[in-house]
């Protein structure tokens, strides 16, 4: 008897969590919709794109009244830093000035040589100065 009520004890403890997952989820997913910048659609002003350049700081670009502008947002402040050109816009970056990019694996790898390749040669440094 004794074990059946641990059991359901754990059964009902497990339930219980799964239920607050969900619901901080659900919040999660309405709070989201709600404030979001980017997923609402309004009559005047569309968010194009935006980029966090640090913490708490943007590069959005914004189009309103037939204009793009690009703006400079931080949490005190929202600054017009130029307007854009549409032909500016629809521009992609040159293939020359492409960011490299590489699984997470391969980095590791790439960077754990680097590291042994610099020990490898740092202890040979170190023999020949001794010899």
């Amino acid at each position: 008897m004794e074990l059946f009520k641990s059991i359901l004890s754990v059964i009902v403890v497990l339930v219980m969590f799964v239920g607050i997952l969900y619901l901080a989820y659900i919040t999660t997913k309405f709070i989201g919709k709600r404030y979001s910048v980017k997923g609402k659609q309004f009559k005047n002003l569309k968010v194009l794109e935006t980029v966090a350049i640090g913490p708490d700081r943007q590069l959005m670009i914004v189009k309103t009244a037939g204009k793009c502008l690009l703006l400079g947002a931080t949490p005190q402040n929202i600054s017009l830093i130029t307007e854009l050109s549409e032909d500016m816009l629809n521009n992609e970056f040159p293939e020359e000035e492409a960011v490299e990019t590489m699984s997470f694996t391969d980095a590791l790898r790439r960077v754990t040589k680097e590291k042994l390749t610099k020990k490898n040669q740092t202890e040979d440094n170190h023999d020949a100065e001794e010899g």
